[in-house]
């Protein structure tokens, strides 16, 4: 892995469940890392159907350097903030277990306001 590509700044984002002072139990998004990447979206065009309408998704690649602190990072439990906007993890690749990199597959996250019709 070249260090010199990793030039952008990413944050891993962990999900939990707070409890409030009357017990009701909300999810939120909380930062557990911060490290530079290579980020691609080499040959990922790609297009979903949703209520009959037709939108491209966003989809990306993103690969950082190996660590203990990434090694649990899942999908479903973890996301990605990338220059303030929120990509899902939709698949983790250990690039042959050779413990050297990770590779994050990764979808942007749709705002409601997108897909609401005018």
């Amino acid at each position: 892995m070249e260090i010199s590509r990793l030039n952008v700044r990413v944050t891993f984002q962990r999900n939990t469940i707070l409890e409030d002072e009357i017990g009701n139990h909300m999810n939120t998004w909380e930062d557990c890392f911060s490290c530079y990447a290579t980020v691609s979206n080499k040959n990922l065009p790609k297009e979903d159907e949703a209520a009959g309408i037709v939108r491209e998704t966003h989809n990306m690649y993103i690969t950082v350097r190996y660590c203990s602190e990434l090694k649990n990072v899942q999908p479903g439990t973890h996301r990605i903030v990338l220059e303030g906007r929120i990509y899902n993890i939709v698949s983790v690749d250990d690039m042959a277990f050779r413990h050297h990199g990770l590779k994050y597959f990764t979808e942007l996250e749709r705002d409601h306001d997108e897909d609401s019709i005018d």
